[in-house]
């Protein structure tokens, strides 16, 4: 996976003073997660080649993410409602359409073109009582 998707996504950020503490007191080098190169983490914070700070995975956004996806894969019940809604609204949809019923749209549309057809659509609608 890629460094910066994974920075995008809040899974790897900066370390903290007190990690960086600890860092320094464990190890005297690690290789950049950006470049590659050599970091002398008792001297620097960041690399000095491309400029990227020492960085972490950040296991407890790991953790939050999964219980995020598994909440939402959570079966919640469907509305009895929902088909008669639906219909409904593909009805009303209908009944409102600008072109669907009305020939002088489909004439525009096919010698005047889409944006023309619409505007004149537009000025009908406008016109109406």
């Amino acid at each position: 996976m890629s460094y910066n998707f994974l920075r995008e996504k809040d899974f790897i950020r900066p370390l903290s003073p007190v990690q960086l503490g600890e860092l320094r007191d464990n190890l005297q080098t690690v290789r950049c997660s950006s470049c590659g190169a050599p970091i002398d983490v008792v001297k620097v914070s960041s690399c000095t080649h491309c400029g990227t700070p020492l960085s972490l995975l950040d296991m407890h956004q790991a953790v939050r993410l999964l219980q995020e996806l598994t909440h939402a894969a959570a079966p919640r019940p469907i509305d009895p409602g929902l088909p008669l809604d639906l219909l409904r609204a593909a009805r009303e949809s209908e009944a409102n359409s600008t072109f669907g019923a009305n020939e002088a749209w489909w004439k525009e549309a096919g010698s005047a073109g889409l944006v023309e057809a619409g505007l004149g659509a537009l000025m009908r609608l406008m016109k109406k009582p």
